[in-house]
């Protein structure tokens, strides 16, 4: 056995051994190299315990060899969401089971976060439909070779036709900053009046949901003369109308990370320009398993 993983095997048995006294449990998946690819930490004890103090115990993790730290460190850091009941839990991952998300890079992003964070499972059977630079514009285009439209069982299909074939009963669509090339509000509206409208003639009993536009970095050094948070405001503004007028629900993530007079707050952005981090993700998500259960989330407003 090599010796870095010796030291792995020697912290996790002293994690092991730990955990065992206070009345806990620890699961470790491991890869087919050996090494460890998931640490979780399930406690049944009593008392509110984290695992973060376990990680800053040097005496459990001084071992561990360079680079499993920091990723032990962002499992760890990852929101357990321990205020749902068990009753509750259940009614979000049916509500996502039956749920498709459609979206453009911001969604791949939440996709992969997801695929690392969600820990629960409150999103293992959502069905994704995201695609980079993705927009309504695109989505009622036909497919083309060099066209952008998201991949559906390994296949670049319609969303109305992937939509039909996944069963979906409800759809919550996150376009942004590319619906608003040379900043013509109303078309984009237009076009995802298209997007809506093929989608129900598909799937007519399916529930359709609008997620609130995100804000731009407000030092972005990637400025357009049309990308700005005056029109993304201005697309907010117009996505709200166009939900009440078209039987749609509409979803407010934006609120908690920005707004259009501060922009994106800095502590949110992965890129200082539109994209968003870790941080902002687990908002999302809170946001969402929370709209599962009919209730708003209890997370701050940002100030104007």
């Amino acid at each position: 056995m090599k010796k870095s993983n010796t030291f792995v095997v020697r912290g996790i048995t002293l994690l092991l051994l730990v955990m065992l006294v206070a009345g806990n449990f620890i699961t470790v998946r491991f890869s087919q190299s050996g090494n460890p690819s998931f640490f979780s930490i399930n406690s049944h004890g009593s008392g509110n315990r984290t695992g973060q103090s376990f990680l800053n115990n040097r005496s459990l993790t001084g071992e561990l060899p360079a680079g499993y730290r920091d990723e032990l460190e962002q499992i760890l850091n990852t929101p357990t969401d321990d205020n749902y009941t068990e009753e509750e839990a259940a009614a979000i991952r049916k509500f996502y089971a039956e749920t498709a998300f459609v979206g453009d890079s911001l969604m791949m992003g939440y996709n992969i976060y997801l695929q690392k964070n969600d820990r629960e499972g409150y999103f293992a059977k959502t069905t994704m439909l995201c695609a980079y630079g993705f927009s309504a514009r695109n989505a009622i285009r036909p497919i083309g070779e060099k066209t952008k439209h998201p991949l559906y069982k390994g296949k670049k299909m319609l969303v109305e036709d992937a939509l039909k074939l996944a069963k979906s009963k409800r759809v919550f669509i996150v376009f942004w900053a590319n619906e608003i090339p040379g900043a013509d509000i109303d078309k984009a509206n237009q076009n995802l009046e298209i997007l809506v409208q093929r989608i129900r003639e598909k799937s007519p009993d399916i529930e359709v949901y609008i997620v609130s536009p995100c804000y731009l970095y407000l030092k972005t050094p990637k400025k357009t003369n049309f990308l700005n948070n005056n029109n993304l405001y201005a697309l907010t503004l117009s996505r709200r109308e166009f939900c009440k007028n078209n039987n749609a629900g509409y979803v407010e993530v934006s609120k908690y990370l920005g707004n259009e007079k501060v922009g994106l707050l800095e502590k949110y952005t992965s890129d200082y320009h539109i994209h968003v981090n870790k941080d902002a993700y687990d908002i999302w998500t809170k946001v969402f398993t929370d709209y599962a259960l009919g209730r708003d989330p209890d997370i701050e407003v940002v100030p104007k």
